[in-house]
């Protein structure tokens, strides 16, 4: 049986389901996002792969928090006010991830299908954040 939560880490579990809510990361297959926890691992790509049971030879790419959500909150012409709740979504995904995350990094596993890891150490030092998925051909 699991060991139960430190209260940091559900508090944050809780942030994450509620800020996630019904976003989709959008790609050719729209995915949900799923809050994740990682346990008490130092953050690298091999750790995170490990816990995940993702295949050690992976294509594994980086990118920044900041890169990750600003085409995801920006305004943009070709948006129309139907879009403006997905913005505001993400923008709030973004925060709160920020607030509860330090040192938030992505992580992009795969080809094709593309495993997108948002991640980063709670204040108990559990690795924590959300998962989706992107669809690139």
């Amino acid at each position: 049986m699991p060991e139960p939560f430190s209260p940091a880490t559900t508090a944050a579990l809780a942030a994450f389901n509620a800020a996630t809510g019904d976003l989709l990361m959008p790609s050719e297959r729209d995915h949900p996002f799923i809050p994740v926890i990682l346990g008490m691992i130092t953050l690298s790509p091999q750790t995170v792969a490990q816990a995940l049971d993702i295949p050690l030879n992976t294509l594994v790419s980086v990118q920044s928090f900041e890169h990750f959500f600003a085409p995801l909150t920006t305004r943009q012409p070709w948006h129309t006010t139907d879009d403006l709740p997905t913005l505001v979504g993400f923008a709030g995904l973004r925060d709160t991830l920020a607030a509860y995350l330090r040192d938030p990094v992505v992580y992009r596993f795969g080809e094709g299908t593309v495993i997108v890891l948002i991640i980063g150490y709670l204040d108990d030092g559990t690795v924590a954040g959300v998962q989706t998925k992107v669809i690139e051909t």
